[in-house]
This record gives structure tokens, C-alpha cells and sequence, in this order.
């Protein structure tokens, strides 16, 4: 299905001022910053009153106990023990009412809190001041992924660690997912897209969502529960067992009730329920491993049905949004409305926390038995759906983080991916972990398929970092967000890197060894005959000069074919020779620096043709380590 690729050049929440077709400028339709302010100063304010709530009715439950026992003696010095009655009567009522008002107002304090957290750290995102947020996803750090650690995209200063707002377990292992796997097909990126533009533009639903993660504990394993709701077989397989479980409560009730009208003494009562708690006694092992299998989850149940019911509140418009939500269909039940019921049953089997509690709700409800089996009638009408649910909460959370990026960025271009075009071209293509004061962009001319760009340039000039930034760019094309860029077209292709390269003593690869690994592999996917781009940065540097030289022609000529593009940093301006023998093939770029008044500058802009310069001789001298008036040269 062909679609116009102006669509894709234009960013999130930016108007077009054009005079015919022509576009003339463009206008951000709304302030990411603003909004951020505006509700960071709103929720300060409310909490600031609701602080100063907190403290009156902290000093009006003193005033009203005080008054409470001062009332009871006076009225107990009267005789009037009917008044007194009344009056201890109203009085805890009263007391009770202003304690759960307290609750309240604390209750609504940390909301407001949590609210002030989430648009603090809105405004950190945009004053570049990210780098401290806990959360780095540094687990998921894999050396041996194609890309993923020399792209930054886990741990610390990582694109994870700017993102991620991610609460949940599956949450946060699907956003990585994202990040470190390329999309299917070029449709599954443009429905991602539609999906991240609408959800970048609903801050205050995006924000709900994350308060509901971060007020609860959503971020562990659930795959106890998951494998809990996976065994379909009842704990008590018999329903006839099942029945008098649920009814012999109420017999022993009954005949209790009956026993103390007739003979006026409570031996009835003890009676029953002595043998209802030596039944329980018989079965209590079962009852024990059936409760350990699924106790503990009542408070993550219950946030996950709040994270349920401002997803089903919500009426999206974008189809790949609506396809995830039809997957919280039910019969009858909401899936909040199911896991906020089985939260409640599963609390409510914490009372074995209290010993004596447990012992007297078993005597006379069967307390344990009850829980399982409205537990396993849930289990068994919905179980099958359970795991769906939670990995879809999961997947609107790393939809809704991927998402920010757009709002807080409204110039930024949703990228045009192509399944038959095959070039990569970006225009004012710049770094997204660097914030904009500090931030150099750059257009990355047109590289077709088969050929491999050199680029070449002193110390510190840039090289690594443009290649980081093409690819970084790319991760966030393929996971459907917008890029750092005016425009970015790019095909569905395959990413191998080699950039970082360590040696392993424990498995005693060296770092020559372990950098022919990686481009083993990017040869492996060249021949299979995948569409592939690679980044090399200092090809064999583990090697002498020739050998490296020598190495570095045949990995690219291994690599370079129609299916292929190549960008890689060199300091060998011998490989620069390549574009004399095919220009089509191995195209020259280079960055500059600039020397005045004993210093050095780099503007950081990708020029055309090989480098001329060299720095390292200059950088020794600067920084004090050779001299040349002193002996040797050495300081």
C-alpha cells in the first residue's frame, strides 16, 4: 500500500505554514515544556493545600479525643451509664470518620506526589538532566547483541534510562524487546507509528497510566501467578466437595443458632466449629500449597486492574491501539473488573499472616477453602487470558514511553521506512541522548545499496559519534517513534555493528579475535542474502598497520553487495583509496578540525572527501605529556 512520504516528514504536533505547496516554516503546535510546568505547578499547589489539610485534621483528631474523654467522665459522674453509652457510641463514629478522612487526605497526598514526580522528571528529560533516573534497564545489557551496547541502549546514559516509563515487569522487557528486535514488515512500523502519535498527544491518559505503575509494586515477576492461572485443574476437583465446602459455614451457623434457642448455651456453636477446624486440619497441607501458589499478589492485581480500567476507558482511535484493547474482551466481566475481584480474594487469604485470626476464620468459615475455590472458579473462566492481559499492559507502557519522545520533541520526523527502496538518507540528522544546546547535526547524503561510506577525520572529531547517531536513529525508526532528524528515509533492513570491542579472558578471546566474531556474523547475514546495514569503527585495531589495512579491504569487500550498506571510522587514509577504484562502491566523508591560538576546535560537520589532517602529535603536546625543549621530548 503506497503512502504519501510527506506524511513522514513532518513531526508530532507541528503546523505547516505553506503558500501553495510550498512549505514556508513550521509552528510547534503546543509547548512540551509548558505543559510539563503547568501541571508540576498545579499538583504542587494542590498538594501544598492538602498538607496544610493534613495537619488541621491531625490537630482536630487531638481535639476531638481529648473532648471525647473529657465528655465520658463528666457524663460518668453523673450516673446517666444510657448517655455514657451513647455518648462512646457517637464518639468513635465521629473519631472513625475523621481517622478515615485522615487516611484519605494521605492517600491524596502521595497521588499528588507521584503526579509531581512524573512531570518533574518530563522536565528533566528536556533540560538534559536524565542521566540520574534510576531505572537504566542495565539488565538488559547483552555484549553479544548485534547492536544494542554499542548503540547505548541500555544502561547507564543510556536510551533506555531516557525513555523507559515503563512500572511493570513485562512493561519494561517489552519496550527493550522493541529496542533490540527490527520490526517484521514496513505495515507493523506505520501502524506502530499512527499508534505512538496518538498516544504522544494524550499526555494526561499517558500520565494516568504511569501513576497507576508507580503508586504499586508492578515491577517484579508475575510468573508464579502466570503459572498458577496455567494449571486449570481445580485445587478440590469434585463439586460436590466443592458444595459442602460453601455450605457447611452456613449449616454450622444454622445449627449452632438453633442448638442456643433451644438450650440457651453456646455448646452447639463449639461443637461445630471444632469439627469444622479439625476438617481443616485433615486438609491443611493442600490448602497450604494451593495459597502459596498465588498468595502475595492482591496488591499487583489490584494495580493491574487499575492499569486495566484507563486502558478500557480510554477510546482510541489509531488500529493498532484498538487491536491491543480487543484484547482485554471478556464474557461479562471487564478484565479489571476480573482481576479487581480476584485481588480481593486473594488479600483477603493474607489473613494466615495473623495466627489467631486464621485459626478463627477457618473454625467458622473455612476461611482458606473459600478463597481457593473462588480463586479456581475465576482461574478457570478467565486463567487462559490471564498472561495476555499483563504482557498487553505491557505493551501499551512501551508504546506510551516510546511516545514521549515525540511530544517532548514536536520537530522531530516520524521516519518513511521503505520495503523496495533501498537508501538511507537523513537530513539534519542529529544525536538524541545530546540535548539540543550541544546537539550538531548533520545530513547524511544518500547511501544506496552496495555502498560502503568512509569516513575519516582526526581524534575527537566525531566519527564514532555520527556513527551512533545514524544507528540509534534507526532502533527508533524500526520501533515505530520518531527520529532526531527534519527527514529519514531508511529500508527494513538487519543492523550489525562493530564498535566496542573487549577481550574476554575467561573464555580467552582476545579483542582481535572478538571483533572477527562480530563480522563473522555480518558476513553470515550478507550471504544469507538479508538486507543489512553495518557500522565498523576502527576496523582491526588490534593489529599491526598493514595487516589491519590488508584485513579491513577484504571485510569490505565481503560485505558490500546490493543488499548491503556500510558505514564505517577509520584512521587508515590508505582505505580511502577505494573510492579511486570503484566511486559507486566507497564513497569518502570526513570531519575537520580547526587550530588557533595554540588550541584546537572541531565543529563536528560531515564534509565531503577524505581527511587531510592528523591531531594526535598536537593533543600529546597539549596536554603536557611531550615537550619539545625538553630532552627525549618527555616531560
Amino acid at each position: 500500500m503506497s503512502q504519501d512520504k510527506s506524511l513522514y516528514k513532518n513531526a508530532i504536533g507541528v503546523r505547516l505554514i505553506t503558500k501553495g505547496k510550498t512549505i514556508l516554516k513550521t509552528e510547534p503546535l503546543y509547548d512540551p515544556r509548558q505543559q510539563y510546568q503547568r501541571r508540576f505547578d498545579q499538583y504542587s499547589s494542590d498538594a501544598l493545600k492538602v498538607d496544610k489539610s493534613i495537619q488541621v485534621i491531625s490537630n482536630l483528631r487531638l481535639l476531638i479525643f481529648m473532648a471525647f474523654i473529657f465528655c465520658a467522665v463528666m457524663i460518668y459522674r453523673t450516673a446517666d451509664y444510657y448517655l455514657l453509652g451513647l455518648e462512646l457510641v457517637i464518639g468513635v463514629l465521629v473519631f472513625a470518620g475523621v481517622v478515615l478522612w485522615h487516611n484519605h487526605l494521605h492517600q491524596k497526598n502521595d497521588i499528588l506526589k507521584k503526579k509531581i514526580e512524573i512531570n518533574s522528571a518530563g522536565l528533566k528529560r528536556m533540560d538534559g538532566q536524565w542521566h540520574k533516573f534510576k531505572d537504566t534497564g542495565e539488565e538488559f545489557i547483552d555484549h553479544g547483541h548485534p547492536y544494542s551496547w554499542d548503540f547505548d541502549l541500555f544502561g547507564p546514559n543510556s536510551l533506555f534510562q531516557w525513555i523507559c516509563t515503563c512500572h511493570t515487569f513485562y512493561g519494561r522487557k517489552l519496550l527493550a524487546e522493541k529496542l533490540c528486535e527490527a520490526a517484521n514488515s514496513v505495515g507493523q512500523i506505520r501502524r506502530r507509528q499512527e499508534a505512538i502519535k496518538e498516544l504522544a498527544g494524550s499526555v494526561d491518559w499517558r500520565q494516568e497510566l504511569e501513576l497507576h505503575g508507580v503508586l504499586s509494586d508492578t515491577g517484579s515477576d508475575p510468573h508464579k501467578f502466570l503459572d498458577w492461572s496455567c494449571r486449570y485443574e481445580p485445587t478440590f476437583k469434585s463439586g460436590f466437595v466443592v458444595a459442602i465446602f460453601r455450605a457447611l459455614p452456613w449449616i454450622s451457623f444454622s445449627i449452632g443458632s438453633a442448638g442456643y434457642l433451644f438450650s440457651g448455651t453456646m455448646v452447639c456453636f463449639a461443637v461445630v466449629y471444632t469439627l469444622q477446624l479439625l476438617l481443616y486440619v485433615l486438609l491443611h497441607a493442600k490448602a497450604i500449597r494451593a495459597i502459596e501458589s498465588f498468595q502475595k499478589n492482591g496488591p499487583m492485581l489490584l494495580a493491574f486492574s487499575r492499569l486495566l480500567r484507563t486502558i478500557e476507558n480510554k477510546d482510541f482511535n489509531s488500529e493498532y491501539l484498538k487491536d491491543l484493547k480487543l484484547k482485554f474482551g471478556s464474557e461479562g466481566k471487564p478484565a479489571s473488573g476480573v482481576f479487581y475481584s480476584l485481588s480481593k480474594i486473594l488479600n483477603a487469604a493474607e489473613v494466615r499472616n495473623s495466627p489467631m485470626a486464621h485459626l478463627f476464620a477457618n473454625a467458622i468459615m473455612l476461611w482458606d477453602f473459600q478463597c481457593i475455590i473462588k480463586a479456581d472458579q475465576l482461574k478457570k473462566k478467565y486463567g487462559r487470558s490471564f498472561r495476555v492481559w499483563i504482557e498487553t499492559i505491557g505493551r501499551f507502557e512501551a508504546l506510551s514511553s516510546l511516545s514521549i519522545i515525540g511530544f517532548e520533541n514536536p520537530h522531530w520526523a516520524f521516519p518513511y521506512v521503505s520495503h523496495d527502496e533501498f537508501f538511507l538518507k537523513g537530513e539534519g540528522l542529529g544525536h538524541p541522548l545530546l540535548h539540543h544546546q550541544v546537539r550538531i547535526t548533520n545530513d547524511l547524503p544518500v547511501q544506496r545499496g552496495g555502498s560502503v561510506a568512509i569516513i575519516t577525520g582526526s581524534n575527537m572529531s566525531g566519527k564514532s559519534t555520527f556513527l551512533r547517531t545514524v544507528g540509534i536513529n534507526l532502533v527508533l525508526a524500526f520501533s515505530g517513534a520518531p527520529v532526531c532528524a527534519s527527514s529519514f528515509h531508511c529500508p527494513l533492513v538487519k543492523i550489525y555493528t562493530s564498535m566496542r570491542i573487549n577481550d574476554d579472558l575467561s573464555s580467552r578471546v582476545s579483542t582481535f579475535y572478538a571483533e572477527l566474531l562480530r563480522i563473522k556474523k555480518m558476513v553470515e547475514a550478507v550471504k544469507r542474502g538479508e538486507n543489512v546495514v553495518f557500522f565498523l569503527d576502527e576496523l582491526f585495531r588490534g593489529t599491526n598497520s598493514q595487516d589491519r589495512h590488508d584485513g579491513a579491504v577484504a571485510v569490505l569487500n565481503a560485505l558490500s553487495n546490493d543488499k548491503s550498506i556500510g558505514i564505517i571510522s577509520t584512521h587508515d587514509l590508505q582505505l580511502c583509496e577505494l573510492s579511486r577504484i570503484d566511486d559507486k562502491k566507497f564513497v569518502n566523508y570526513h570531519f575537520r578540525e580547526q587550530y588557533k591560538d595554540g588550541s584546537i576546535t572541531f565543529d563536528y560537520k560531515l564534509n565531503s572527501g577524505e581527511s587531510k589532517t592528523k591531531n594526535a602529535m598536537f593533543l600529546i603536546k597539549m596536554i603536557g605529556i611531550y615537550n619539545d625543549n625538553h630532552p627525549g621530548g618527555l616531560q
